[in-house]
């Protein structure tokens, strides 16, 4: 199997506008909270927040998803939408999404300091791995990073086994791996 090519992947979008996802559950004593978010191509996007974390899941349309998603490891917020790299027959293959990612005390910064990251991960049946991250304050072309990123290694990652790269010029520890 090989990667989809450039030029065959195409990009939705869905927003990640908490204030106009349903509110699932909330707990807030524990500061967590689950959303379910409109998505593209019959998928709904899950978004949890706990211990300071956004997490994405993915489930079809009136289902819920298998697990409690993905993040990275800093604490964490979401950029305000999710970009979806369709196969020519408009079947979603990966994710894009912008996250804001707490330098902590470790990377010398100021306290709450953050800087972008685009994640991408492969997106398979609902189900979603890391594939890459891209430090966004540093690559003015982050988004063709990402999606050439999406478009040509998502077929061929395996979950199970394959590990996360990161793509482009570092300029933070960003804490993702």
């Amino acid at each position: 199997m090989s990667g989809v090519s450039a030029e065959a992947g195409t990009s939705a979008y869905s927003e990640l506008d908490l204030d106009v996802c349903t509110l699932l559950e909330q707990e807030p004593e524990f500061g967590a909270a689950l959303w379910q978010c409109p998505g593209v191509a019959g998928y709904d996007v899950f978004v949890r927040e706990g211990d300071l974390r956004f997490y994405l899941a993915y489930a079809p349309e009136g289902s819920i998803p298998d697990s409690h998603g993905t993040t990275v490891a800093p604490f964490n917020r979401l950029g305000p939408r999710l970009e979806w790299r369709l196969d020519e027959q408009g079947v979603p293959y990966a994710t894009i999404v912008r996250y804001f990612v707490d330098l902590g005390p470790e990377t010398g910064a100021v306290e709450g300091s953050e800087a972008p990251v685009l994640v991408v991960s492969k997106f398979e049946n609902g189900e979603s791995c890391h594939i890459s991250f891209i430090d966004a304050s540093v690559n003015p072309d982050a988004n063709e990073i990402a999606r050439r990123a999406a478009d040509e290694r998502a077929a061929e990652f395996w979950c199970e086994s394959n590990a996360p790269e990161i793509d482009g010029k570092t300029g933070h520890y960003l804490g993702v791996r």
